[in-house]
């Protein structure tokens, strides 16, 4: 059982795979605040900063995934609280790991 759990949640599509991730990436879609207050960690935005985390859809998946659309996800994701339970740091100052991002499980890609 532990090996069909495990092969199950290897098989899901992350983040990373639909999209390119990294910091000081001025030519993403868009980004997402990496250091903030618990209130502002992992808002997505439109607006280059070096520390951001920046998503690009890659070229292989721009048939399957919108910019736009995966924008939205991710808006609704931090409009739900979600990318605080990925960030750590104190309570005036929120860090979120680009390794969370990018091992996001995007269950409707598989569905």
């Amino acid at each position: 059982q532990l090996e069909e759990a495990f092969a199950s949640h290897a098989k899901k599509t992350k983040l990373h795979d639909v999209c390119e991730i990294k910091k000081n990436f001025k030519d993403a879609d868009f980004w997402m605040v990496r250091s903030h207050s618990d209130t502002g960690v992992g808002k997505p935005v439109r607006e280059y900063k070096e520390d951001y985390i920046g998503l690009r859809v890659r070229d292989s998946y721009i048939d399957k995934m919108n910019a736009d659309f995966l924008y939205f996800c991710m808006t609704n994701l931090f409009n739900r609280g979600v990318w605080k339970n990925y960030s750590s740091g104190s309570t005036k100052l929120q860090h979120l790991p680009i390794a969370a991002v990018k091992m996001f499980e995007l269950g409707f890609m598989d569905e």
